[in-house]
């Protein structure tokens, strides 16, 4: 079974290093959330979620954790967000026009961008990946859950997504891609 994070540690997710590191992030790919429909996949606590909300039209927020959903809820202050506790694999209709995955792809899995893929097929989305290295590291998911970026990279060109921009950042990457 695929890792999921406890949200007994939700404070992790809440840490400043991380908090600071993805605000800088998504201040320099502002451009595919700025007044666009936005959906958080695996939203957890909220924290970047407000931030992201910050620059979106809308942002549907979703988590599969009724406990992360609950600190969300208190944590949230914009009103442009609709959390929403549900399996992502679960979703009936693509609901925005940015998908973003922070650390949670290799939770879900690779399936994800098929099931994106399918609800999506005759639109433009974007999605943003944001994932751990597959290596050892301080912090993150078991090595044995971690995808690959080439991996995802590779995935994502074979289902019919261009890939925009890949960076890298301490022990995670980037990618940016869009449905053709």
């Amino acid at each position: 079974m695929p890792h999921r994070f406890s949200p007994e540690k939700a404070h992790v997710l809440e840490s400043e290093d991380r908090v600071n590191l993805y605000r800088n992030v998504f201040k320099n790919l502002l451009e595919y959330i700025k007044n666009k429909d936005v959906a958080d996949i695996g939203c957890g606590t909220g924290v970047l979620t407000d931030f992201i909300a910050e620059h979106a039209k809308k942002v549907y927020a979703l988590d599969i954790s009724d406990e992360m959903i609950e600190i969300a809820k208190k944590r949230i202050k914009n009103k442009n967000v609709e959390l929403i506790k549900l399996d992502f694999m679960e979703l009936k209709n693509c609901m925005s026009e940015t998908f973003i995955f922070i650390e949670t792809l290799h939770e879900i899995g690779v399936r994800a961008i098929d099931k994106l893929r399918e609800l999506c097929r005759d639109k433009k989305i974007k999605v943003i990946i944001s994932d751990w290295e597959k290596k050892e590291t301080m912090h993150g998911p078991p090595l044995e859950d971690r995808i690959d970026k080439k991996d995802v990279v590779e995935y994502l060109r074979k289902r019919s997504f261009k890939i925009i921009k890949i960076e890298e950042i301490p022990d995670r990457y980037i990618i940016v891609a869009e449905l053709m």
